[in-house]
């Protein structure tokens, strides 16, 4: 890999968590509402009600549905952006996208990381994975959908510890 495919890999990672160039990792709520159409989700709505990651515990997420052909899902801990989701809709063949998807990720960020399947409620779940150290994108298909999830790790680790503390008490 060139030093120029490495600068285009972290850069685009780094900047652009959601697809759009103002929306940042560690932003603040409000920061978000400022520069996207994204509305809260009310609490307690849960189970995949409004969001798509139903194992949140507590969580704290914004949708953005204004585009019909994807749904913008952002996630927060202590008040900062540390993952997203961006579920392509209206998909005449939704596989056939993810293998697309596949190939355009890869043009910007080189070969996955890792490829898995695994079941979410006995259904399979493709991922293709790519990481730079900060960032995880996982790429799935699943359920006749295709989703982007993009993780800000440094969050992810300090939500993961502060879960594992609450339940050491």
């Amino acid at each position: 890999m060139t030093i120029t495919s490495l600068l285009l890999l972290y850069s685009a990672l780094a900047i652009v968590p959601a697809s759009n160039s103002s929306v940042v990792w560690e932003m603040s709520e409000r920061a978000l509402t400022n520069v996207t159409n994204a509305e809260m989700v009310a609490s307690g709505n849960g189970h995949g009600h409004g969001y798509s990651d139903f194992t949140e515990v507590n969580a704290v997420v914004y949708v953005d549905e204004s585009n019909k052909n994807k749904k913008l899902e952002y996630y927060f801990h202590d008040g900062k952006l540390y993952k997203t989701y961006t579920i392509y809709m209206n998909q005449m063949n939704p596989e056939s996208y993810f293998d697309q998807k596949t190939l355009e990720l890869e043009e910007i960020f080189g070969k996955t990381k890792k490829q898995y399947i695994d079941e979410l409620f006995s259904m399979p779940i493709q991922h293709r994975v790519w990481e730079n150290g900060n960032e995880t994108l996982d790429l799935r298909f699943g359920a006749g959908y295709v989703y982007e999830v993009r993780t800000f790790n440094k969050l992810v680790k300090e939500k993961q510890i502060e879960i594992e503390l609450k339940h050491a008490i």
